[in-house]
């Protein structure tokens, strides 16, 4: 059954989120001012272009393979000149494409509304991967 209101009668319902997030106040409150000083201090170094993997110290964030590019089945085959050939583990270069930082930007947006977060994660997203990809039909 369909039932027809008038324009002025519209009903407006807010979009459902998947998770639904906590208020922001209230956020802050948990999160205390250390906890926020710590956020977003991360998410600062995010901003500068240095992540940290693993909890690790931070290092250059890069989504780009190391050079040279490789069949994607050669990456961990030593025999094939990749990544354990060179001594290398695999994890470092797939770890920043997980995008675990991503988190820490949204995060940090959502406590701060500070706008610069959500274009830090475009612009890494972006410059370095987007453009270097194409989708093949």
């Amino acid at each position: 059954m369909t039932v027809r209101l008038a324009e002025t009668q519209r009903v407006e319902t807010p979009p459902r989120r998947w998770l639904p997030l906590p208020d922001r106040t209230h956020l802050a409150e948990i999160l205390g001012e250390c906890g926020r000083a710590a956020l977003l201090a991360e998410a600062e170094e995010i901003a500068a272009g240095r992540v940290r993997l693993f909890g690790g110290e931070p290092v250059p964030l890069s989504l780009e393979p190391p050079e040279p590019l490789l069949h994607w089945t050669d990456y961990e085959s030593a025999a094939g000149g990749g990544l354990a050939k060179r001594g290398t583990d695999i994890k470092f270069t797939w770890e920043p494409a997980r995008l675990g930082w991503a988190f820490t930007l949204g995060r940090a947006y959502y406590l701060s509304g500070d706008e610069r977060y959500a274009v830090v994660f475009w612009s890494a997203w972006n410059s370095s991967w987007l453009p270097t990809r194409r989708i093949w039909a």
